[in-house]
């Protein structure tokens, strides 16, 4: 697989996490309905086949995870409804709730390999945080909405990495016992500051207006690595 098949089929789980249920078996017994409880099924047809999905039900929410073995890579997705299911809103600090347990029973059942490709669906804290990042550190060029030298996903990797921009997600990732850091960044959409709803922590350095243009959306693979003991 290509990376840009690649970064296509995580963006495609993220639209058609509908589809999951319906093209998998059930490998593990589950009381449906029950809230707490993964489900792990194994993908039977399409693009996907031989993929091991780990979910979880809660409340109105479901969560997956997605582990493609042959190339070690993860995607997480928060969905909420049944019928017709839409990217849930729940702030991260409970999507990183539903994402622990996920995690814990991936590496129970599939062992614990020395890296793993992470994809995380709809992190919308990360194109805020690095809006802000990007008006605080005199890098970019917020009037012409670029970097003040070299490109925008080489620098948004850095303003996620060296700003520590993920805590919630690297807190949960080293209580497991593996390290984490942004390998990859693509599709960096820039837009007016005043679209990003970045939350700015005193007063930005210079004259900033809400049309300025910043970072505020991309597409973002984490690297997960395990801690030697």
């Amino acid at each position: 697989m290509s990376r840009s098949e690649f970064w296509l089929l995580g963006a495609w789980i993220a639209l058609a996490l509908a589809a999951i249920p319906a093209a998998a078996q059930q490998s593990a017994p589950i009381n449906p309905g029950s809230d707490d409880v993964v489900r792990v099924a194994t993908v039977a047809s399409g693009i996907r086949k031989g993929s091991t999905s780990f979910s979880l039900v809660h409340q109105q929410d479901k969560a997956y995870l997605i582990y493609a073995r042959d190339h070690q890579s993860l995607f997480f997705s928060v969905a909420r409804g049944s019928l017709a299911p839409t990217a849930s809103n729940m702030p991260i600090a409970e999507k990183i709730g539903l994402l622990r347990p996920l995690l814990k029973k991936l590496l129970e059942v599939e062992g614990r390999s020395s890296r793993y490709s992470l994809g995380f669906g709809n992190y919308w804290e990360l194109g805020s945080r690095v809006a802000a990042e990007a008006i605080r550190s005199g890098q970019w060029d917020a009037r012409n909405g670029r970097p003040a030298s070299g490109s925008a996903d080489e620098l948004v990797k850095k303003f996620l990495n060296q700003g520590n921009l993920y805590p919630e997600l690297a807190d949960v990732v080293n209580e497991l016992g593996y390290g984490i850091t942004v390998s990859d960044v693509e599709h960096v959409i820039v837009e007016p500051l005043q679209q990003c709803d970045a939350s700015l922590e005193g007063k930005p350095p210079g004259k900033v207006t809400g049309t300025d243009k910043v970072p505020c959306s991309m597409s973002i693979r984490f690297l997960m690595l395990r801690k030697e003991k």
